[in-house]
């Protein structure tokens, strides 16, 4: 009797990787990769706003927030420049009540002199002025 030899076994088929990927698994994957990169270009943060006034004698000028997150803590900043001759009287801050109890925290810098009314003292001539209202969100939404 002879012996034969074992014979090597057959190669191992090597498939040719495909990746399948239903129509909303795509979409699910196109979704994911744009969360990132908006959140790279602020979407989602926070974002300032400024918006200024004139008359003859003076400036204003007001940064707020105009998004930030629920319970954050933020800040208004007015800032009063007189561009008169002459300086100016005291003058009177004061914010909407229907605005200002949208906040559970709200203070300034002056301090509120009365309810929600602050107040800025006479301004010389080229000379300005910072008020500082500090904030927090009490609800959900925009104010």
């Amino acid at each position: 009797m002879s012996q034969t030899e074992p014979m090597d076994p057959p190669p191992i088929p090597r498939p040719t990787p495909r990746i399948r990927l239903y129509r909303y698994q795509v979409v699910g994957i196109v979704a994911l990769a744009i969360l990132p990169v908006m959140a790279a270009f602020g979407i989602f943060g926070e974002s300032w706003s400024t918006t200024d006034a004139r008359t003859p004698s003076l400036e204003l000028s007001l940064t707020y927030p105009a998004r930030f997150r629920y319970k954050q803590l933020n800040q208004l900043e007015l800032w009063v420049r007189n561009t008169g001759t002459q300086p100016t009287d005291t003058m009177r801050v004061s914010l909407d009540t229907a605005f200002a109890r949208m906040f559970s925290t709200l203070s300034a810098i002056p301090p509120f002199d009365e309810a929600y009314v602050l107040s800025l003292p006479p301004i010389r001539p080229g000379a300005a002025r910072l008020a500082i209202l500090v904030i927090q969100a009490e609800r959900y939404g925009r104010h």
